[in-house]
Formats: C-alpha cells, sequence, structure tokens
C-alpha cells in the first residue's frame, strides 16, 4: 500500500473513536463471526475483536490505517495479536483465504467502495459470510465519511461485487448510541474483470 497516495487525500484519526466501543455492543456484533474460523476485522482498530474472537478460538485477525492503533492494540492486548498495516481498497491477504468478514464503521470511509467490496470479496472463500455495519444518516456530515449508500444503492453494490444480501438489521446497539443497518451477506461468485 502506498500510504503516500492515499494519506494525501484522508483526514484520519490517531485513533478512530469507535476503538473505545464498550464490550457490550462489541460483543452483540462478533457473536455472528464465532462459528467461522478464519475472520478479519477490517478496519480493526486497536483489535478488540480480534482479542475477543480468539478468546473464542477463532483464528481472527485484522487490520488498519493507523499504525498508532496497531501499537495501542499491541501494548494492550499482547504484541502477538494479528493486526497489521492495511487499506479496505488493497488488503494484503491471499485470494480466497477468509471465512468470515467484519466491517464495523468502515465502508464509510471509503473513497472507492466498489474497489473496497472487491477486495473483500477476492480474500473470501466461495460462499464466505461478511456483516458489515453502518451508521444511520446522522453521521452523513462526519468529516471521516467518504462514501454513504442507502439499502437500495448497497444493495445494488452488493449485487455488482457478487455478494448476496441476506437480511438487514437496524436499530441501535445494546448499550445506545444511534442507528446503525447491518448487512448480513454471503459470497456468490467471483467479481470478473
Amino acid at each position: 500500500m502506498d500510504d503516500k497516495k492515499w494519506k494525501k487525500y484522508l483526514r484520519i484519526p490517531d485513533e478512530h473513536p469507535a476503538t473505545s466501543e464498550n464490550q457490550q455492543n462489541m460483543e452483540h456484533y462478533g457473536k455472528h463471526m464465532i462459528q467461522h474460523t478464519q475472520v478479519l476485522d477490517v478496519g480493526c482498530g486497536t483489535g478488540m475483536l480480534v482479542n475477543w474472537l480468539r478468546g473464542k478460538g477463532t483464528s481472527a485477525k485484522g487490520c488498519t490505517v493507523v499504525q498508532k492503533e496497531i501499537n495501542i492494540g499491541k501494548n494492550r492486548y499482547g504484541q502477538d495479536l494479528p493486526i497489521e498495516l492495511g487499506d479496505m481498497h488493497e488488503l494484503p491477504f491471499g485470494d480466497g483465504t477468509i471465512d468470515a468478514i467484519h466491517c464495523k464503521d468502515v465502508l464509510e470511509h471509503a473513497i472507492a467502495p466498489y474497489i473496497a467490496l472487491c477486495e473483500f470479496n477476492r480474500v473470501l472463500k466461495p460462499g464466505g459470510f461478511m456483516l458489515i455495519v453502518q451508521p444511520g444518516e446522522e453521521w452523513i456530515e462526519c468529516e471521516y465519511h467518504y462514501a454513504w449508500m442507502y439499502e437500495r444503492q448497497m444493495r445494488e453494490m452488493m449485487k455488482k461485487t457478487k455478494f448476496v444480501v441476506d437480511r438487514i438489521e437496524s436499530g441501535k446497539p445494546p448499550k445506545g448510541g444511534t442507528i446503525f443497518y447491518s448487512y448480513f451477506c454471503h459470497k456468490d461468485g467471483e467479481v470478473q474483470w
């Protein structure tokens, strides 16, 4: 990943506010990943979910574009925590190596969500599971959000990137906060170039 190429366009905080998310909300979304072996948390922040999932027996790993988050996570959870520097537009993982992707509060930060979703497709195994969680429209003016898709747009983007949306949930997480939209999907083919 060429940091200079992307970062000149982005406003990236040293530590994303979501990294301070509470345990109950993290478990609410993480419970959907437990039955999978190779789990990737895209935009993992400090690795709270990766650490929790590994404690539940998965081989979870994560990536973030913020080096400071990696440093904090490794200090907090151990130097062997498998989180690394990686951009969702160019994931540093092999083709078809991941069973499930967790992507909470991340896709709205994408400069090119189509490219990011193609990368998710590339690293997922056939039939792989993906959970994308996006905040409600009250967050549309956040200075760190570049892409915003409503349900119809999201469904169409999923079709174009060979994902099937199995269900959509909306509501507030257990500990309150703003409304979120959760897209439960599975991979249904390869993106053809």
